[in-house]
């Protein structure tokens, strides 16, 4: 059972693998906060049971920050075919901003330690 009281991040929340995985922590009673980089997107991602919609693009420091604020976990598949995307920032900035990753493009569970 997933904590009730943590916030999972799942980047991509209308893509193909995390909109998979939105509805699975949301029934495990995770509070899930869907991120789109289009707030046309929001709807379905609330309809797939994210709790929350943040609107933002990896590439852009400030929405990311926002997007990350009060997040425990985040549930992240970079996506193979936009390198850039999966940069060493993107991936340091999400790593140091919270508790857990679920960073499955390198198929491993992070956790920082307090």
């Amino acid at each position: 059972m997933t904590d009730t009281n943590s916030t999972i991040l799942a980047v991509g929340a209308a893509g193909k693998f995390a909109s998979l995985v939105v509805p699975e922590l949301a029934k495990r009673g995770a509070k899930v906060r869907g991120l789109v980089r289009d707030a046309k997107q929001g709807e379905e991602v609330r309809k797939h049971g994210a709790a929350e919609v943040a609107v933002g693009d990896l590439r852009n420091r400030a929405s990311l920050d926002a997007a990350l604020k009060g997040v425990d976990s985040v549930f992240y598949i970079a996506p193979a075919f936009i390198p850039a995307e999966a940069g060493r920032a993107t991936r340091s900035l999400i790593f140091t901003s919270c508790d857990r990753v679920a960073n499955f493009s390198k198929l491993y569970l992070m956790q920082r330690s307090r």
